[in-house]
């Protein structure tokens, strides 16, 4: 059996298996590393070179965690201890192996509202360097919860690192709205990129001295936009190829909150 099936015959497991990460996934997982190589897995995902690690919850936002025996082995495993990251008895998963298989992982969305201008909110417009809809409009604050960050630790770290803003000081009213699941299906694009997210969406106002405030800091986002909320609805309901997932499927949350 060659990498590309036992890929496939993994990512099967995960999905019946209600994409988490237990005991009984670890056997065709270990084929996998010990039948791919990295330059192989490159090919397959642009995110291997990220060095970020990711919990695996379910879908109420619970830790999912193999068993010691399991951990242990992944730890003295010559590839997959590199796939895996223990910090305090927790183990986290790799960024581009939860995507590459499907793994159920925290994710933070947050809208901004615009302080003087009532039914307005701000959007962002993707850099063209995301190999992930790029150019595309969509939260203006959305990412992944890394290790064991709360949700509200990877808010702000968010918030920093996408616009440079201090969400202490940057915004007001600052409330979670909604938690979703959700579960995107690959992309013609992006045939093995697998995105099942547990997102805690926030919402926020954006103060008028904060706005001079932002900067594009890691080159994540272009622009921001300020659209009408209507103006907006209709966008993502004309033209979704146009907007991001995170958008698309948080929008409906926020429009329920502030009757947008």
């Amino acid at each position: 059996m060659t990498a590309e099936h036992t890929l496939a015959q993994l990512r099967e497991q995960v999905h019946i298996n209600g994409y988490l990460f237990t005991d009984t996934i670890y056997p065709t997982l270990q084929q996998l590393a010990e039948q791919s190589n990295p330059e192989w897995l490159k090919n397959k995902t642009p995110e291997y070179i990220k060095n970020e690690y990711l919990l695996n919850v379910d879908q109420a936002g619970s830790l999912v965690q193999p068993s010691s025996t399991i951990i242990q082995n992944i730890q003295n495993h010559p590839i997959l201890k590199n796939w895996f990251c223990l910090s305090n008895n927790t183990l986290s998963i790799a960024r581009w192996l939860v995507h590459l298989c499907g793994f159920r992982h925290r994710c933070i969305h947050l809208f901004l509202d615009a302080q003087e201008h009532t039914h307005t909110t701000y959007v962002q417009i993707r850099s063209l360097k995301k190999y992930n809809e790029p150019g595309g409009f969509d939260m203006p604050v959305a990412g992944h919860v890394s290790n064991n960050a709360s949700f509200l630790e990877g808010l702000y770290a968010e918030a920093s690192e996408e616009l440079g803003l201090d969400l202490n000081k940057d915004v007001i009213n600052l409330r979670q709205i909604h938690t979703n699941n959700i579960a995107i299906t690959p992309v013609k694009t992006l045939p093995d990129y697998f995105d099942v997210e547990h997102t805690a969406i926030y919402q926020a106002t954006l103060t008028n001295q904060a706005y001079h405030r932002i900067r594009f800091i890691d080159g994540e986002v272009a622009a921001l936009a300020l659209f009408q909320t209507h103006e907006l609805a209709a966008l993502i309901q004309k033209f979704p190829q146009r907007v991001g997932g995170g958008l698309r499927d948080s929008f409906s949350f926020y429009q329920e909150n502030t009757n947008a």
